[in-house]
C-alpha cells in the first residue's frame, strides 16, 4: 500500500514539475494538408451565393447546411462553424484556437435597404462605432477589450467584399469579417478568428501561433464567393 501511495506522488509530482523543464510545447492542431472542398449554396428570395471552401476534417464542427444549401429563413443564421484547437498536454489544454464561421447577416428594421455596397458598407461603419462605445464603457469586461477598425472595400481571392478587422487586446487582426451583399435584406458574412490563449499564467512557451497564423491564412485562400442573381 505505502508503494502504492508512493508511485502516485511520484506521478503527481512529475506532472507538476514537467512544465517547468519542459522545452517549447508543440500543441496538436490542425494540418495544412487533407483538405477537403465543398460548396454550399446561401439561398435568398431571389439571388443566391455559392461559397466554397476547404479544409480539413480534424477539429470541433458545427453545421446545419443541409443538402449543401442554406436559406436565409433558417433559424440558424451561422450555419457553419469551424473550430480547430491546438491542445497541448491535458495539464495544459488549449493553447489556441482558429475559427472559421459562416453567417446570414440581416439587415434590422431600423436600417435602410441594401440596395447597393454603399447602404450595406454604412450599416456595417455603423455597427463598428457601436461596438466601440460599448468597449469605452465596459472596459471591465473582457468581451469588449476589443477594437473595432473601420470597414473598407476590399477583394477575398479576386471577389468584392467589405472587410472590418478587429484589435483584441494588442493583436491586430485577431478576428477578421468579410461581408457580401446578396440581396436589400441579407448578406453573407464570413468571419476568421484566432483565439489566444497562450499567455495564460504559468502555461510553457509553444510555437501553436504562427502555425495557427499559417493555417488561417491557408484556410482563408481557398474560399470563393460567386453570386448569382437569379435562383437556379
Amino acid at each position: 500500500m505505502r508503494s502504492y501511495l508512493q508511485l502516485c506522488f511520484s506521478i503527481i509530482s512529475l506532472v507538476i514539475t514537467m512544465p517547468l523543464f519542459a522545452s517549447q510545447a508543440h500543441p496538436n492542431g490542425p494540418k495544412e494538408e487533407g483538405f477537403v472542398e465543398r460548396t454550399i449554396r446561401i439561398q435568398g428570395a431571389k439571388n443566391h451565393i455559392d461559397v466554397t471552401l476547404a479544409y480539413p476534417q480534424f477539429g470541433d464542427f458545427v453545421d446545419h447546411v443541409k443538402y449543401g444549401k442554406h436559406s436565409v429563413t433558417e433559424k440558424n443564421p451561422t450555419f457553419l462553424l469551424l473550430d480547430f484547437p491546438y491542445t497541448g498536454y491535458f495539464w495544459q489544454g488549449v493553447f489556441g484556437r482558429v475559427g472559421l464561421d459562416l453567417d446570414v447577416y440581416k439587415r434590422k428594421s431600423r436600417e435602410d435597404p441594401w440596395t447597393n455596397w454603399e447602404s450595406l458598407f454604412q450599416t456595417i461603419l455603423l455597427v463598428q462605432r457601436e461596438q466601440n462605445v460599448k468597449a469605452q464603457e465596459n472596459t471591465s469586461n473582457s468581451e469588449f477589450r476589443e477594437l473595432w477598425n473601420e470597414p473598407f472595400m476590399s477583394e477575398l481571392n479576386g471577389v468584392t467584399c467589405i472587410q472590418q478587422n478587429v484589435t483584441v487586446w494588442t493583436r491586430e487582426n485577431e478576428k477578421r469579417f468579410f461581408y457580401f451583399l446578396l440581396d436589400e435584406d441579407n448578406a453573407v458574412k464570413i468571419e476568421l478568428q484566432l483565439v489566444d490563449n497562450s499567455d495564460r499564467p504559468g502555461l510553457t512557451k509553444s510555437d501553436w501561433r504562427p502555425r495557427a497564423e499559417s493555417f488561417a491564412n491557408r484556410l482563408l485562400s481557398t474560399v470563393k464567393v460567386k453570386r448569382y442573381d437569379e435562383a437556379r
